[in-house]
């Protein structure tokens, strides 16, 4: 069995089904993505349902969450590896690294954010998109 791979996507859902829903389409998506470019990796995903404040800003310990995002990998035992997504970021790769080696976003180069290389992939679809749609 290969093991999993998506990035931490820290959001203030509705409700628990919600955040397993969004979890479970995402891993799938992430599947198509490594069965495609042959990466080695299944799908996976790490969704955290985050609480946020009255100016929709998220209320979560980040380095508490990176601490027990920690102890849940390293008890996968290398079945899953994780980076950045939405709400997550290079500090908190940086602390999650610090504590399991189950982390794939770039580090410790910061000259590398794989955001960076997410925008790109979006852009160059949208670009074949249009390319397709209005030649």
């Amino acid at each position: 069995m290969l093991p999993g791979n998506g990035g931490l996507r820290i959001w203030d859902y509705p409700n628990s089904e919600l955040a397993v829903k969004e979890a479970i389409g995402l891993a799938q998506g992430m599947e198509s993505k490594h069965a495609m470019y042959n990466t080695g990796f299944a799908g996976a995903k790490v969704v955290v349902n985050a609480s946020s404040d009255d100016q929709n800003k998220l209320t979560i310990d980040k380095k508490q969450l990176m601490d027990q995002l920690a102890d849940v990998l390293n008890d996968l035992d290398g079945a899953m590896y994780t980076g950045c997504d939405m709400n997550s970021d290079l500090d908190d790769m940086d602390r999650l690294v610090s504590k399991t080696p189950y982390v794939l976003a770039g580090i410790p180069n910061k000259v590398l954010d794989p955001n960076d290389a997410t925008a790109y992939g979006v852009l160059g679809a949208l670009q074949a998109v249009a390319q397709e749609r209005f030649g």
